[in-house]
């Protein structure tokens, strides 16, 4: 083995790119192109790969398999963000993050407010409460019990004997 085509390692110098990497980086980019002229230099084989590696079937004639990459790349194309999608995402997490940012401050102020109205609510029971106990001890009470009187009522003779 000669010291070019091993692995980097220390001191080793890195393996050169043989002719069939760069033959899998065209076949790669021609795999993503919508040219149907371009894919036609491609094996049949190679095609097959590609439409097995993409979960295609990969059977018929090569032109149907160049029209199968074709429609697949259109797919993918059309789900892939464009640059201006990507911006007006960016531009609405800004937005969305400087929403957030001032309902986080709006909610830190309503949340002190809502502290502050129950400290005013808890000293105006406490002081209402200590006027109230206080009417109560002042106030006199009857020294005599009062008693009403009661209603007995008179036996109802029985209408049956």
């Amino acid at each position: 083995m000669r010291r070019e085509e091993t692995t980097p390692r220390e001191g080793a110098t890195p393996r050169r790119a043989s002719s069939r990497d760069s033959e899998t980086t065209i076949v790669e980019s021609v795999f993503t192109t919508l040219d149907h002229s371009r894919m036609a230099n491609v094996t049949k084989k190679q095609l097959v790969d590609e439409l097995r590696a993409r979960g295609l079937r990969g059977s018929g004639r090569k032109d149907e398999l160049i029209a199968r990459i074709i429609r697949d790349n259109i797919t993918r194309q059309a789900l892939e963000p464009t640059d201006s999608s990507t911006k007006d995402q960016a531009a609405y997490d800004d937005d969305r993050q400087a929403h957030l940012e001032t309902l986080s401050a709006d909610n830190a102020r309503l949340c002190a407010e809502l502290s502050s109205l129950r400290a005013q609510l808890n000293r105006a029971t406490t002081s209402e409460l200590e006027t109230l106990h206080e009417a109560h001890q002042n106030a006199s009470l009857p020294t005599e019990r009062v008693t009403t009187p009661t209603l007995v009522a008179a036996p109802v003779p029985s209408l049956l004997t």
